[in-house]
């Protein structure tokens, strides 16, 4: 398993402030995402996306939040033909991209630390 921490800082003004941090991840599943806010009011939007050649995807999204919070994403499972297979769900893969946590609506300054864990 390896862990990828991101710290995020945002410029603008209060309420308004923007940022985003970027990193290279290996392919595998994301079992894991911590989000530590340092010091950001509770209007501030977190998104988690990931790009490979040119595809870009949004992996988990926190609105409103600063609250600290762990996540163990995932999407809903399907079968060999695509269809959904109800009630069951596996963990959100990542393809081995650039990983990038956007924050908005946040104050100036670090908003918020994220780790995500990846499993090979």
């Amino acid at each position: 398993m390896k862990a990828y921490d991101l710290s995020i800082t945002a410029a603008g003004s209060a309420g308004a402030a923007t940022g985003t941090a970027t990193m290279a991840v290996q392919a595998g599943q994301l079992v894991g995402v911590l989000m530590q806010y340092t010091s950001a009011p509770a209007t501030t939007d977190v998104t988690v996306s990931e790009a490979l050649n040119g595809v870009s995807r949004t992996v988990l999204t926190q609105s409103n939040n600063a609250t600290a919070k762990s996540f163990a994403p995932t999407v809903p499972a399907t079968d060999a033909t695509g269809a959904a297979i109800l009630s069951a769900y596996q963990p959100e893969v990542l393809y081995g991209g650039v990983v990038t946590v956007s924050v908005a609506q946040a104050n100036a300054g670090t908003i918020v630390n994220v780790r995500l864990l990846v499993e090979d």
